[in-house]
């Protein structure tokens, strides 16, 4: 999988959680200054981590 798709494939995850846009423009911004092992690891883990990861990025952000 190319960085571009990894990226897509991941905020296609938050777009299905049902995230506002707001916070789905943060974990886009996010996940484009991710390294290729931190993306790979983002694509395993469990829903509720990855939500958990989400809401930690929009704390951070905002």
């Amino acid at each position: 999988m190319t960085r571009f798709e990894s990226i897509r494939y991941i905020h296609l995850r938050a777009e299905e959680c049902g995230y506002d846009q707001d916070l789905l423009d943060r974990v886009r911004k996010n996940l484009e200054t991710l390294q290729e092992e931190d993306l790979d690891q983002l694509k395993r883990i469990s829903e509720t981590d990855f939500r958990n990861w989400c809401i930690k990025i929009n704390k951070e952000q905002q």
